[in-house]
């Protein structure tokens, strides 16, 4: 069990205890925190329970209590796949590797200088809006075709490009605030592809610099908006306008939906950070709506409403598009926008039953987990 112990990194701050062990992130009360602060300097585990009486008047009782709990703590951890901190990310496959991460990562560090971060992160965020709203009053509009196959896959690949360095940027601000970032990699949330960056460990962090941990992939984006929007008012030409118009409105896009606090996006944690709501899916979902202290809690509240609506809009979406195919099948003729409209509403029909089975499930759920 020793080396367990040397695997579970533990921080205490802003009253908050938590152990961070294959990946993963838990809460864990003060006594789990001083067993194991005693165990990883070597102490057993009846010397590391035996300390507690410092702190705490324990009868023998309450020292197998404390002593069985812990054990079944360690077992869970020990069986833990690791997984990033992310297991409703599936089949994730590494696309850089830590070692490469973090000497990218030194590139950008002054980036995150508190001055500086807030400084470019405000300019750059009115920069954004007044784009849209004095420059491109109308809104940006695209016609795919106007691109050529080639030049269609560049754009593709720029876009993508901009998506890891959103991931950099949140492993950027990791290692400026002293927590070695882990792998860069790919995988599918529900149905849809996405890549992640594991900062698991930025859990260690104060809640202001996880903050900043979970804004940085969106303020890296932001950077490269200005950059873009830069080149589409001074430079632009006729044949460069179309180009940097798709790639400011697919990276506008992805800003857009990082922030949405209704999946596991940035959006989420940062809202989950700046009111210290850990489990805050879980805690909305099952009616929890007070906070450590047992008071009730707005955010929460606000949060569970907010997220129930938008599920329900969205089931209605993919429910409508479901039905339009039905009612188009009387075509006798099989083309491939048939095809198209068949498999997107098979995966429609997927996200339907995936969330209706979501809420009857999380309703059903009694229990928050204890991991973050």
């Amino acid at each position: 069990m020793e080396r367990i112990y040397d695997m579970i990194e533990v921080s205490h701050r802003e009253q908050q205890f938590v152990a961070v062990a294959n990946g993963k992130a838990y809460a864990i009360n003060e006594c789990f925190y001083l067993i194991l602060s005693s165990l990883k300097k070597d102490a057993t585990l009846e010397e590391a329970v035996g300390n507690l009486e410092q702190f705490y008047n324990l009868d023998c009782n309450d020292k197998q209590n404390i002593v069985d709990s812990f054990q079944s703590f360690i077992r869970k951890i020990s069986t833990t796949v690791s997984t990033v901190n992310n297991s409703y990310i599936k089949f994730q496959h590494t696309l850089l590797r830590s070692s490469l991460v973090v000497a990218v990562s030194r590139l950008f560090k002054v980036l995150f200088g508190v001055k500086i971060f807030w400084l470019v992160l405000v300019l750059a965020s009115i920069v954004n809006i007044l784009f849209f709203v004095l420059i491109d009053k109308d809104g940006i509009s695209l016609s795919l075709l106007s691109f050529s196959l080639g030049d269609f896959l560049i754009l593709f690949m720029l876009s993508n490009a901009f998506v890891l360095l959103h991931e950099l940027g949140h492993s950027t601000a990791s290692l400026r605030h002293g927590i070695q970032p882990g792998k860069i990699g790919f995988g599918f949330y529900l149905i849809f592809p996405v890549l992640f960056s594991d900062v698991t460990k930025s859990w260690l962090l104060p809640r202001r610099k996880r903050l900043v941990v979970n804004a940085g992939g969106v303020y890296f984006q932001l950077i490269v908006n200005v950059l873009l929007m830069s080149g589409y008012v001074l430079g632009a030409n006729s044949a460069s306008e179309n180009y940097l118009r798709y790639l400011i409105l697919s990276n506008t896009l992805v800003i857009l939906y990082s922030l949405l606090p209704f999946f596991r996006n940035d959006g989420y944690w940062v809202y989950s950070d700046l009111f210290d709501i850990p489990n805050l899916i879980e805690k909305a979902d099952n009616f929890r709506w007070k906070d450590k202290q047992g008071r009730f809690c707005l955010p929460i509240l606000q949060f569970a409403i907010l997220n129930w609506f938008f599920r329900g809009y969205i089931a209605l979406k993919l429910l409508e598009y479901v039905v339009s195919f039905i009612m188009d099948l009387h075509s006798p003729y099989f083309t491939l926008q048939y095809l198209k409209s068949f498999i997107v509403s098979v995966a429609c029909c997927y996200g339907f039953y995936k969330l209706v089975l979501s809420m009857f499930k999380l309703c059903s759920m009694n229990k928050i987990k204890e991991g973050y």
